[in-house]
């Protein structure tokens, strides 16, 4: 309400002209009681001016008028009445400043979150609809993280500069659990069915630890529109969902909801026809889709026909080419006849690639990977077969590839958007692992050496039983080429159960892309191997050439979620390469990747190697099973073939050791199950099966039982490096002594 001081109203019916009969004159407009606003900023608000006659409606605007600048609590005007005219003088009272805005009573969620809702801020003018609307955003914040009944005040506290502090208290009471979720008039599916694809929850015993049951009023409303999805994508077609009933109880602890539903009559398929731009045959068409007459009717199952359709004719160029699904209801047959009316549109071309966001990697770093071209026709799939790549360089946390318009005709700008990940690194560390013991790290990599896509890396592991030292370089385009080119130095020592492994030396890979997923490679391995610790010690070179064809057809290099890697190699060592061994070796590899729901994701895994010699296989190049990276749950290199040595051989008490001397044939089988715990953080959990064994020389491929285990893990990807942590637990024999579980630890690539 405007307050107007006794001298204003007298002075209005005095001068108004009701008693006098004349109109006054403005003489003179005076402002006071400002103190930090300018007075030229008040009187841009007035309409009264000097030297026009007086005129009450217009007080009335100028008074508003000030109150609307937002820097006034109280407004009011004298007039002064002089023979000549009337003068008049504002008088006004300012809002005071903020001081300080505090925040109290916040316990579960962060200040630091709340004071960015908060409009306020100190040194500007108090604003008490801003205050209002500051509480308003925090409550809501509360009530999205289940505090439904928070309230939110605020006090003013003056000081004697005439400023005020500002608090925001809240009460943040109780997290409201939904006690109970009930449908009325669900015929077709069970009430737990259609609670299961809601993510409001009932709450229950677990609550208190995974939140489940706090109630939301967002989710409930996107709970909504899924189960009317539900509904629709199940044929009832005519499905109708009615507001939910909400209700509390007494102590304000519990929420109910109640859902009304009318479900209707389930309705099919009827007839499918294809109307308008057809550039493939009509059966061929039909015969890609999904969808089928006589079919349960799905919304969900058109939209992805749509989205088939959409792309096939954006792989032929046309980008633009509409698909429109009309559909026309038989009530009586309970038939919903479906038409796919095609538009196609005019052929696209890429104009410019334009790639941002690379601050590191050089431009054709990415261009390479790229499966479109400027000047090229159009293509949906290029498109995303473009980002997978990139994406799978390892090089960039976010890869997003969209279109623009041109500025040509029939043209598409394509945009590919990188944020760049961190692909240098100096780490140290060390573990335990009941294997190693003590496991102490120190590797440098740099997995985009200059921003030119090569990848280096220097590391070192020591510990009890192990002495690792390795220098790798790889260069994915050598030369700008479709060749790879790869070098390796290393120097290690292993101890195992039975004997430990020494070696040192180097390999030279080259690689060539001879299609879209498929590389044949060439390698060639220098390694000066000693075996001691047994009873007959063994040292030599071995000198071979590996031959090998791979198609990887993954989504990601580290952490995949579809697509497989299929490998088959051939080693070959000795002869005209020299060296101390002669033999070949076949290997084959085949892992493939299936995403389930929820983002979970199932791998299997089957590799097996075959070994041929004159005589037997080197010891060195046997085959030895068990460990972290093939048969979880057993010792290091414990399965396989044994033989009992005899340690004291003519003496009178001659006792014999079994020994492991590996096999020349091997098979392995490993199946995982993924699911992400904390997945901003990379970290994910496993459930994991394997099956695995080695056979002697006079033994056949599964002669001898595979020896099995299953267990659990967890596997988190970090910028550094990927880290497993699994604990496996053998299948045992009966009275066999081995060790109930094993746990180990690794840093680096998965199988």
């Amino acid at each position: 309400m405007l307050k107007k001081s006794w001298l204003l109203l007298l002075s209005y019916w005095i001068l108004s002209g009701a008693a006098m009969g004349v109109q006054q004159e403005v003489i003179d407009i005076l402002v006071s009681g400002n103190q930090r606003i300018e007075e030229e900023a008040i009187r841009v608000n007035l309409k009264t001016k000097i030297g026009e006659p007086f005129s009450s409606s217009q007080i009335r605007d100028d008074i508003k008028n000030i109150y609307k600048s937002g820097w006034f609590s109280d407004v009011q005007v004298d007039l002064e009445e002089k023979p000549e005219g009337v003068i008049v003088t504002f008088i006004v009272t300012e809002l005071p400043l903020v001081r300080a805005v505090k925040i109290s009573g916040n316990k579960k969620l962060d200040e630091k979150d709340l004071r960015e809702l908060v409009e306020i801020k100190p040194r500007s003018v108090l604003d008490r609809k801003s205050l209002q609307e500051s509480c308003r955003k925090i409550k809501s914040m509360y009530a999205d993280k289940g505090f439904y009944l928070a309230e939110v005040d605020y006090s003013l506290k003056p000081s004697e500069r005439g400023e005020v502090t500002v608090e925001l208290k809240i009460k943040e009471n109780q997290e409201v659990q939904v006690k109970r979720i009930n449908f009325i008039g669900n015929k077709a599916f069970s009430a737990e069915e259609l609670r299961s694809i809601m993510d409001t929850k009932q709450s229950s015993y677990l609550s208190w630890f995974t939140s489940r049951g706090v109630f939301k009023e967002e989710t409930l409303e996107s709970d909504i529109t899924k189960v009317t999805g539900h509904y629709y994508n199940n044929g009832y077609i005519q499905f109708k969902i009615s507001p939910p009933l909400i209700s509390l109880s007494p102590d304000k602890k519990w929420i109910y909801i109640a859902f009304k539903l009318e479900e209707g009559e389930q309705f099919y398929v009827g007839r499918i026809e294809l109307e308008g731009d057809l550039i493939f045959g009509e059966e061929k068409i039909l015969r890609g889709l999904r969808t089928k007459e006589g079919d349960v009717f799905s919304r969900a199952r058109i939209s992805e026909d749509i989205f088939v359709l959409t792309d096939r004719y954006a792989n032929l160029g046309y980008a633009s080419a509409n698909i429109s699904p009309m559909t026309r209801i038989d009530e009586q047959k309970k038939r919903v006849d479906l038409t796919f009316e095609i538009e196609k549109g005019k052929l696209v071309y890429f104009d410019r690639i334009k790639i941002v966001g690379n601050t590191k990697t050089r431009d054709k770093v990415i261009r390479r990977e790229l499966r479109v071209k400027e000047g090229q026709l159009f293509s949906g799939s290029g498109l995303r077969r473009s980002r997978q790549r990139v994406y799978a360089t390892g090089f960039f946390e976010e890869v997003n590839m969209s279109t623009e318009p041109s500025e040509k005709e029939n043209m598409l700008d394509a945009k590919v958007e990188v944020k760049e990940g961190h692909t240098g690194t100096l780490s140290a560390g060390f573990g335990y692992s009941s294997v190693d013991r003590f496991v102490g790290m120190i590797q440098t990599s740099l997995g985009n050496f200059f921003g030119l896509g090569q990848r280096v890396s220097l590391t070192a592991e020591f510990g009890k039983t192990r002495q690792n030292y390795n220098f790798s370089f790889y260069e994915p385009y050598f030369l700008d080429s479709s060749w790879s080119f790869g070098l390796d130095l290393f120097k290690s020592e292993r101890t195992y159960t039975d004997f430990t492994r020494s070696s040192d030396g180097g390999s030279i890979r080259w690689g060539y892309r001879v299609a879209e997923y498929t590389r044949v490679f060439l390698s060639y391995r220098y390694e000066d191997i000693e075996i001691s610790d047994i009873p007959k010690p063994q040292e030599g070179i071995t000198s071979s050439l590996t031959g090998s064809l791979t198609r990887d057809s993954r989504d990601h290099p580290f952490d995949p979620s579809r697509g497989s890697v299929n490998s088959f190699s051939v080693e070959y060592a000795g002869g005209f390469l020299q060296g101390n061994y002669d033999f070949t070796k076949f290997s084959l590899s085949s892992r493939w990747y299936f995403p389930v729901v929820w983002g979970t994701v199932l791998m299997f895994h089957g590799r097996s190697g075959y070994g041929l010699a004159d005589r037997e296989l080197p010891f060195s190049e046997r085959y030895f099973l068990g460990g972290i990276n093939s048969v979880r749950g057993y010792q290091y290199w414990s399965l396989g073939p044994r033989d009992n040595i005899l340690l004291s051989e003519g003496l009178p008490t001659s006792s014999t050791q079994s020994v492991a001397v590996g096999g020349n044939k091997m098979v392995v089988m490993n199946l995982e199950f993924l699911f992400p715990i904390i997945k901003e953080a990379g970290l994910k959990g496993l459930l994991f099966l394997d099956g695995g064994n080695a056979y002697r020389e006079s033994e056949s491929f599964f002669e001898s039982p595979l020896r099995a285990s299953w267990g659990f893990g967890f596997r988190w990807f970090t910028p550094i490096a990927p880290f497993r942590f699994e604990w496996g637990f053998p299948f045992k024999k009966p009275g066999e002594d081995i060790e109930s579980s094993i746990f180990e630890f690794s840093i680096g690539t998965f199988f």
